[in-house]
């Protein structure tokens, strides 16, 4: 119900109930690496931004102040690259473990 945004619109919509899916196009909100139709998330015009992956089983919460001293900073380049970084560290430490507990 929160990953499934309704297709029978008549507008492009990423949005489900009262959290935004993965949105298409690039940089995107949330990166690239979130799981799609398992992932949920809002954004806020200062730079808050809440991302989930039910099949990761994380979320990510990143609270800035980017209106301050101006607000002409772009945000997209931030939250996509924070969220990527961090889903490649969490990959990162996952096959670790695995390799780890093989042995």
């Amino acid at each position: 119900m929160f990953t499934k945004a309704p297709q029978d619109v008549p507008y492009e919509n990423s949005r489900a109930l009262g959290w935004d899916t993965i949105p298409s196009g690039y940089p995107n909100v949330c990166g690239q690496k979130f799981t799609p139709g398992f992932s949920f998330g809002h954004t806020g015009y200062t730079g808050t931004t809440l991302w989930g992956d039910f099949k990761r089983d994380f979320a990510m919460i990143s609270l800035t102040n980017i209106v301050w001293p101006n607000d002409t900073a772009a945000l997209g380049w931030f939250r996509n690259n924070l969220a990527n970084m961090i889903i490649d560290r969490i990959d990162a430490n996952a096959t670790s473990a695995a390799q780890f507990l093989s042995e």
